[in-house]
């Protein structure tokens, strides 16, 4: 009997670690970049490293690179605000929509994603 409860334990074990890792637990480092192009802003690259509201993203343009924080996240959608700019990244849909003053666009985006 007692050899069935370890064989038992055994599974739940490795079922709770497959879990944890599944979850993103273990991942102690994640590197997500999104390539993109606006008809508003011209092309531009994000780079974002475990998302927190208050963290600052990398904003990369032709014209120079710029760190802004993320003003509030919910669910899957990152925000960043910058005077008149503001970016809504969906990384569900690799969507950034773009709200420069009273335009807004919405950018298809390349992504590429690195966990350590």
């Amino acid at each position: 009997m007692t050899k069935n409860w370890g064989i038992i334990l055994g599974f739940i074990s490795i079922a709770a670690l497959c879990f944890f890792y599944a979850q993103g637990s273990f991942t102690r480092f994640e590197h997500k970049t999104l390539s993109c192009t606006s008809p508003l802003i011209g092309p531009f690259e994000l780079v974002i490293n475990k998302p927190r509201v208050g963290q600052n993203i990398q904003l990369t343009q032709p014209q120079g690179m710029s760190l802004i924080p993320i003003a509030e996240i919910e669910g899957d959608v990152v925000v960043v605000k910058k005077g008149d700019l503001t970016l809504a990244i969906h990384f569900e849909d690799a969507q950034v929509h773009v709200q420069h003053r009273s335009q807004l666009r919405i950018s298809q985006c390349e992504t590429t994603v690195f966990t350590m």
